[in-house]
């Protein structure tokens, strides 16, 4: 048997498939917002820690690529309504093996602000301060520490961090952490040219 049948076999066993119900926490590599993304909109985001798959071997090393989708962006309306934003992961890149990735659907909603029965409408009085002082002082999305930071598109507000709490509009910043359930992964390799 020739040596490039033998290597050929031993990085198929190395690229095993990533089990069901593995969770896997990603870090954002860019700010997504709910007004501003579109359905089907692709992000990227690094892995936040080694995946053993229930081995002491580690299988997929932190801070590799993972691709994702966002699956529904649901706008404020210029603050009429709580924005919401789902993704999905849906492969990651390791040294030449691509792992084909069904997850789950990770939901993040804003918060909906009071009904004003005597104007009859939503009130939003303050939604966008509030919105814009979060983000300001680390709180809209964690932030804190050495959290790299962001500009908000549109606007001078700066934004921070990894915290799921959100405005009325979801604003997540790069570095943002996210876990997401595996469904389904298959992984194949890379070839190269």
């Amino acid at each position: 048997m020739s040596l490039a049948v033998v290597l050929f076999f031993s990085a198929i066993s190395a690229a095993s498939d990533i089990p069901k119900g593995t969770k896997v926490t990603v870090r954002l590599d860019n700010l997504m917002m709910s007004d501003r993304a579109i359905i089907g909109e692709p992000f990227t985001a690094r892995l936040d820690h080694d995946l053993r798959f229930g081995t002491d071997h580690v299988m997929i090393h932190k801070g590799v690529l993972v691709n994702g989708v966002v699956t529904d962006a649901v706008s404020t309306m210029n603050y009429q309504q709580p924005g919401k934003l789902e993704l999905r992961i849906t492969s990651i890149i390791s040294e030449g093996i691509t792992f084909g990735v069904v997850s789950d659907i990770v939901t993040r909603v804003g918060t909906p602000h009071r009904f004003d029965y005597k104007k009859q409408r939503t009130d939003d009085t303050g939604a966008r301060r509030a919105d814009i002082t979060r983000a300001g002082v680390d709180v809209l999305t964690g932030g804190g520490g050495n959290a790299p930071s962001a500009t908000v598109p549109g606007g001078d507000i700066t934004v921070g961090g990894a915290n799921s709490q959100s405005g009325m509009q979801v604003i997540l910043a790069p570095n943002t952490k996210i876990t997401f359930t595996i469904l389904d992964a298959k992984a194949t390799i890379q070839k190269k040219p």
